[in-house]
Order: C-alpha cells, then sequence, then structure tokens
C-alpha cells in the first residue's frame, strides 16, 4: 500500500450545495360524474421516472446515513453487481449504497444500452444532498471518474472521495481498442477471458443475445475513450487493484496518482480482474477506511 504525505487533505473553501434528491407523486384522476356515461379512456402509457430514479438505484434505505456511496458496475453489469454491499459496507460505516442502473440491462432492458455522461451525471446530482463519494470498477471507474469531472464542470458540489478499482488511469493509452469491434465469438472469448461471466449464460443462446448488446456497449465506451487534459480532480482517490489483474497492471492502477490534488492511496490486493468479489472483505474494509476519514472534520 502507498499513500502521500499528508492523506486526504481537504482543500480550504466551503464546497458548494448540491441538489436534493427528485421524485414524484402520480397525480390521482378524478371518478366519473354520477349519472354520466364514463367518457373513453385514453390509451394507456409508461409512465417515465424521474431521472434519479432511472441511473440510481435504493436497495436498502438508510435516509439518515451521513454518507451516500455512488457505485458504477463494469461492463455488461448493473446493480446486481454490488449485491450485498449496502449491508456489508453499511455495517463497517454510516453509509448508504446507491449503485447506478445503466441502461440496457436488469431493470433497464428495453433501453438502448448506450451511455449518456450527460444523462446519468444529472440522475447522480440529484442526489447530492450530503457529503458523498463515487466509486466503479474496470469500466465503471472511468464512468465514476467521468462524472466526478463532469459534476466540477456543472459547479455542483464534489465528491468527498472518488474510488477505482480494476482500471488502468485514464490519461493512459487504451491497451486494445478494438474490442467492441470482434465478432460474437471472438468477442464471448474475450470476455470469458477476464472471467466473472457464470458458465450458464454461456450456455444459454437467450442469455448471450440480452447481455450482449450491454457488453459491447460498455466495451465500446473504452474503446472510443478520448482522455480530456484537465486539472486535477481536488479530492482525495483510492485506486485499487488485484496483483493477477491483466487488465489492469500495478503500474497502470498507481498511475491513478496524477488525477487527484488532494491525497492518493493505492492498494493493490490478491486477485484476478474481479478481485472485488474474491476479495470484498478486503475491499469492504478499505473502502469504508477511506469513507471514515474523507469525514474527519478539517
Amino acid at each position: 500500500m502507498t499513500a502521500s504525505a499528508g492523506f486526504w487533505p481537504r482543500p480550504a473553501g466551503a464546497s458548494p450545495a448540491g441538489a436534493s434528491p427528485a421524485g414524484a407523486s402520480p397525480a390521482g384522476a378524478d371518478p366519473a360524474g354520477a349519472g354520466r356515461r364514463p367518457a373513453p379512456k385514453p390509451e394507456s402509457k409508461p409512465e417515465s421516472k424521474p431521472e434519479s430514479q432511472l441511473w440510481v438505484a435504493r436497495p436498502l434505505p438508510r435516509p439518515n446515513a451521513r454518507f451516500r456511496l455512488f457505485c458504477f458496475p463494469y461492463a455488461g453489469s448493473g446493480a446486481t453487481a454490488f449485491r450485498g454491499w449496502p449491508e456489508q459496507l453499511g455495517a463497517l460505516t454510516d453509509v448508504e449504497v446507491l449503485p447506478i442502473r445503466l441502461p440496457g440491462r436488469e431493470t433497464r432492458l428495453t433501453e438502448p444500452p448506450d451511455i449518456d455522461l450527460q444523462r446519468l451525471t444529472t440522475g447522480v446530482q440529484a442526489w447530492i444532498d450530503r457529503p458523498y463519494g463515487v466509486y466503479g470498477h474496470s469500466v465503471g471507474a472511468r464512468l465514476a471518474f467521468d462524472v466526478a469531472r463532469e459534476l466540477r464542470r456543472r459547479g455542483r458540489r464534489p465528491p468527498e472521495l472518488l474510488s477505482v478499482s480494476g482500471c488502468p488511469a485514464p490519461q493512459l493509452p487504451i491497451a486494445t481498442p478494438e474490442d467492441s469491434e470482434l465478432d460474437d465469438e471472438a468477442f464471448l472469448r474475450r470476455v470469458t477471458g477476464l472471467g466473472g461471466m457464470p458458465s450458464t449464460v454461456l450456455e444459454n443462446a437467450e442469455l448471450r443475445d440480452l447481455i450482449l448488446p450491454a457488453l459491447r456497449a460498455d466495451f465500446a465506451y473504452v474503446d472510443t475513450y478520448r482522455y480530456r487534459d484537465e486539472p486535477p480532480l481536488d479530492m482525495p482517490l483510492l485506486a485499487l487493484g488485484g496483483d493477477g489483474d491483466p487488465e489492469a497492471p500495478a503500474d497502470s492502477v498507481r498511475a491513478w496518482a496524477a488525477q487527484t490534488s488532494a491525497g492518493f492511496r493505492c492498494s493493490i490486493l490478491a486477485g484476478d480482474h474481479f478481485f472485488i468479489h474474491s476479495a470484498a472483505p478486503r475491499v469492504l474494509a478499505t473502502l469504508a477506511a477511506a469513507i471514515d476519514e474523507c469525514r474527519v472534520p478539517r
């Protein structure tokens, strides 16, 4: 583990206020007047959810938690990538875990799987009413980083913590820039080589057809990623890596240090690309400690 001197320093100056979670209550319908023939009912249309509910899941509401952690999933996954985290991380520190729901999977399966950074940021922004952090694994790390940058461009309250895992620093060249263009067979071999995909999915053609669009969209996000040279983020940054992860070697994870001006820590844990599952107790303990340090008054 490496750490910079004065770890987790907090910049002077007050943070701008954030927005409160958005929500809407369905309007009720007036009963038909007595003695009158009711008018024909218009065709029902699916109700659209507020952006905050589309993009942010709340599996274990903790309205009084002093800290929120938005969790961005790895390729092809969604909120279920963080199953158990609300309970397990919540037992270690006072936090509400809010997994990110991306389109084209799980409850948003019927939507095109393309990632819209502006809409995603707006969805997260609606929940910023207290200290919070953003965390992402693999492609989710790039998304968490991009959302933190976009919030800065909008002048919104910044995260108290940016945490990333299983992902090379964004300023480095993309090692495999054409993965999303592979044919289905080659693409599946590439995905399965990462580990983490159950054999039941590979053996079921219908399941494969369901998850391939989201996987390709996430790989395309990385393949077409264009790093923008901007000032480092003014927030502590925690980077985690697996000692057996060929997708994010230790040196490429340590290179995230260039993206913060407020303190950096890097921990390399035992495991492959999906060490966040195999080494979950260590990952959660490290995250909890970082959250606690962020809440120390400065």
